[in-house]
């Protein structure tokens, strides 16, 4: 993959996310750390397997190393050197709730050319893309409590 493949107006989301969270940090919304990351290869070795991202997940590691939220709820993104491979099919990548392990589907890409973001503990798709994990399903979790790795039940009055 060459940088200009790369549809910039595409990936923004991604600045977009990092810059909420340094703001949200600044004001003592959220307890955080984050590095942000020097170009890696578009193929990455995860416990000696060599991984290629989809186009979208690779910017996003292009741009963030880690990231890891401590307050008001935990999430955290994984560095690629603390990834890993389970069951020769999910890439584990970040976990929420302490304890909820949050992996990309590799085992083929869907419609949106993305891999899956499941929980692993009950294969429940969270959503198809990064964009969407970045821009909807960590901001219901940080900011409102929705459990987003578990199905919902709406009760309707």
């Amino acid at each position: 993959m060459e940088a200009e493949k790369i549809n910039i107006n595409n990936v923004d989301f991604i600045k977009d996310f990092s810059r909420r969270i340094e703001k949200l940090k600044k004001t003592n919304m959220i307890e955080s750390s984050m590095a942000y990351s020097e170009n890696h290869d578009d193929l990455i070795i995860v416990e000696g397997k060599i991984i290629e991202f989809p186009v979208k997940i690779s910017y996003f590691y292009n741009h963030i190393l880690f990231l890891n939220i401590t307050q008001p709820r935990q999430l955290e993104f994984l560095s690629i050197k603390n990834m890993s491979i389970i069951e020769n099919r999910y890439l584990h990548f970040s976990i929420i709730n302490f304890t909820e392990k949050i992996c990309f589907d590799m085992l083929r890409k869907n419609d949106a050319d993305e891999w899956d973001i499941i929980n692993l503990s009950n294969n429940f798709i969270i959503t198809k893309t990064i964009g969407s994990f970045l821009t909807n399903k960590v901001w219901a979790w940080i900011d409102r409590g929705r459990e987003i790795w578990k199905e919902e039940n709406y009760n309707v009055v």
